[in-house]
């Protein structure tokens, strides 16, 4: 019984990853994002989710996203100033390293911190689905 769940488990999985390259998603398994190393994770380019099960508002402070269940906006995460510059940033598709660099140049913080913050952040939004990687890591701008 516990080889039969696996096996859908395992196609509905497939399933999903196929209808996501076949849309110009390139599915990147967010574990590994978790996993890869600190070089290839700064040339992420983090861009926004267009998910059709999750909406998302940005404010200047707060990200609510949409409850189905309850039909209404919930908090999902209130931001600090820091984030806050942060999160601007991804809006501009810029690459990991880069928002880390300008937010070290723009803050009181050291290169070292502002990476651990930026890395953080993109790491708790791509897990919740707010964000993901514009193309797989490691690879090329626009390339396979």
């Amino acid at each position: 019984m516990e080889a039969r769940r696996f096996f859908f488990r395992n196609l509905a999985r497939k399933t999903y990853q196929l209808s996501r390259e076949a849309t110009g998603h390139r599915y990147v398994p967010l574990r590994s994002l978790r996993n890869l190393d600190d070089a290839k994770l700064r040339s992420v380019v983090p861009v926004l989710a267009d998910n059709e099960n999750a909406e998302w508002k940005i404010g200047a402070a707060k990200i609510h996203r949409w409850d189905a269940s309850s039909d209404s906006w919930g908090l999902f995460r209130e931001l600090s100033p820091t984030e806050s510059m942060v999160m601007r940033m991804i809006l501009f598709s810029l690459p990991l390293s880069e928002i880390a660099s300008r937010l070290a140049s723009v803050s009181d913080l050291s290169d070292a911190e502002a990476w651990g913050a930026v890395k953080g952040l993109f790491l708790e939004f791509a897990e919740a689905g707010f964000c993901h990687p514009a193309y797989p890591p490691g690879a090329e701008r626009g390339g396979a």
